[in-house]
């Protein structure tokens, strides 16, 4: 049985939507899928919803097709399976991750005792794709190290998106003018491309779990400072510490994750992780929009800083193990050894 590549995509929820997408359209597409002629008409409307993102409706849809099929009927199972996964990808444009999986589950179970053909979508691809999904998620969970890299990312990103307020800042809080907003705008960049250069003349870096979380933590200090301070060079500095910080904490994570995934499961790690990489900042925007719109932009800035803080200092208790990596311990099997 063929298995498909997950890395091309964002997330294992976006991974599924894109594969069947690919199975239920017709024509030449890549994994050479051709949609039988159905004459329920009612069939084509399900499909059609469900490559346009309307998950709840295909559902609804192609439920109506697949209560009245008789139980013997070995089609049936496989329809089920289709209707789950529109669910699941519905539970996931709302936001609601837990039901989403549970619903693949669900469906990953029933595509798994159905034909490798059924209303002219080749079953047994769609079924690989939803292993792999599973294979994935289910050897993060297995990894403490690369879960909490991911949730350590998503957490310094929610809580410290201080350049979506700086427009205002500047103009309102310190009243500079655009070309001293542009310096500002580009000093996070300025310091992540000198820590990168820096970075890039070390053969190995050692003591990789402390120097992640003790990078983290400056971010977060680097943004209180940001938020406290009206000085304009004070600001400038305090930006660019954030963006060296945040520059070393991301190749840290990538790093640790990279060296700690086996070379199978590789794709499938990064699709997940781009849940954590997706969601945090953009969460995060709406929570220091929020924040500033009830208690002022400095005070959204501060809390931010204090709350990524505090968010090391959660995943240091829930793993441990993290705070003690050094970065030379025996890679999985499958992975290159420095």
């Amino acid at each position: 049985m063929a298995r498909l590549d997950n890395s091309d995509f964002g997330s294992w929820i976006a991974v599924a939507s894109m594969k069947l997408h690919r199975l239920a359209a017709a024509g030449t597409q890549p994994f050479h899928v051709k949609i039988a002629v159905v004459e329920s008409p009612e069939f084509q409307r399900g499909i059609a919803l469900f490559n346009h993102a309307k998950f709840f409706e295909a559902h609804e849809v192609l439920e109506d097709i697949w209560r009245p099929m008789d139980a013997s009927d070995t089609d049936r199972i496989c329809m089920q399976g289709i209707v789950q996964v529109a669910v699941a990808l519905h539970h996931q444009s709302t936001g609601n991750r837990t039901g989403a999986l549970s619903v693949m589950r669900r469906a990953a179970r029933n595509l798994a005792h159905g034909k490798n053909h059924a209303f002219g979508v080749r079953m047994d691809r769609l079924r690989a794709a939803l292993n792999d999904i599973h294979d994935g998620v289910t050897f993060i969970r297995q990894q403490p190290l690369i879960l909490s890299t991911m949730i350590l990312d998503f957490i310094a990103t929610f809580f410290s998106s201080a350049n979506t307020l700086l427009p205002y800042f500047a103009q309102n809080i310190i009243h500079v003018g655009e070309v001293a907003y542009g310096w500002l705008a580009a000093a996070s960049s300025i310091g992540a491309v000198l820590v990168g250069f820096v970075v890039s003349q070390y053969h190995q870096v050692r003591q990789q779990g402390p120097l992640l979380l003790g990078s983290v933590v400056l971010f977060g200090l680097a943004t209180i400072v940001f938020g406290i301070s009206r000085w304009y060079g004070v600001i400038f500095l305090a930006l660019a510490v954030s963006g060296a910080a945040d520059s070393m904490s991301t190749i840290i994570r990538n790093t640790i994750r990279q060296l700690n995934t086996p070379d199978s499961l590789r794709g499938r790690m990064t699709s997940i992780n781009q849940i954590f990489f997706m969601g945090g900042p953009q969460l995060g925007e709406i929570e220091a929009g929020a924040v500033a719109q009830f208690f002022g932009v400095p005070i959204a800035i501060i809390t931010g800083g204090i709350g990524t803080i505090l968010g090391v200092w959660l995943i240091i208790s829930i793993w441990p193990a993290l705070l003690r990596y050094r970065g030379d311990e025996q890679s999985p099997v499958g992975v290159p050894a420095d």
